[in-house]
């Protein structure tokens, strides 16, 4: 068999478990650290999650996950769904880290369309949970644990949605909004 067809494999028995993670809520988002919290991207395949994580990497962030982000449905906390990853394009990079769950800072509703300016505005919370929701893996199996999970983030955190050009612009942006206030 080819690389392909059991990379295919692969991500579907990876989908099988994240969607049966007790205690946890798996989204399909790119998880980045920065200064002690976590900017979450969630988004289908193809909306640039693997870019903006090498972007994050080469930054100096710390990349939790470019595919899956655990939630947990209690507290709200954030760790990487760490997969070995064989080189190949951007999105076969190996550099996901493990962490200790950690506290969401921004959740970014942001889509890829080149040549375009980064261009994002504030996320109400009712779209920020459906957007969530959309890209959350257990959904339509755990619907009241994946509400009470995507309730509880928007509940806490900020977003921001809109779309981006170039991955690095992107990070440099969406990594300040991480970094701890000034006034004290």
């Amino acid at each position: 068999p080819s690389f392909g067809a059991w990379d295919r494999v692969e991500s579907e028995l990876a989908l099988f478990a994240a969607e049966r993670l007790a205690g946890q809520v798996a989204v399909h988002a790119a998880a980045i650290a920065m200064h002690g919290r976590v900017l979450l991207v969630p988004g289908p395949t193809g909306v640039g999650k693997s870019q903006l994580c090498a972007a994050a990497a080469e930054a100096g962030a710390t990349i939790l996950s470019d595919e899956y982000a655990l939630v947990d449905a209690t507290t709200g906390s954030v760790t990487g769904w760490q997969r070995r990853r064989p080189d190949g394009g951007v999105d076969r990079l190996d550099i996901a880290r493990p962490a200790s769950p950690m506290p969401l800072g921004l959740v970014a509703l942001v889509k890829y369309q080149p040549g375009e300016v980064l261009t994002i505005g504030e996320l109400v919370p009712g779209k920020a949970t459906l957007g969530l929701l959309a890209n959350t893996v257990c959904a339509r199996s755990r619907p009241q644990e994946s509400l009470d999970a995507a309730l509880l983030i928007t509940r806490t955190c900020r977003g921001v949605a809109g779309t981006r050009g170039e991955a690095a612009e992107a990070v440099r942006v969406l990594l300040a909004q991480l970094a701890p206030s000034d006034a004290a």
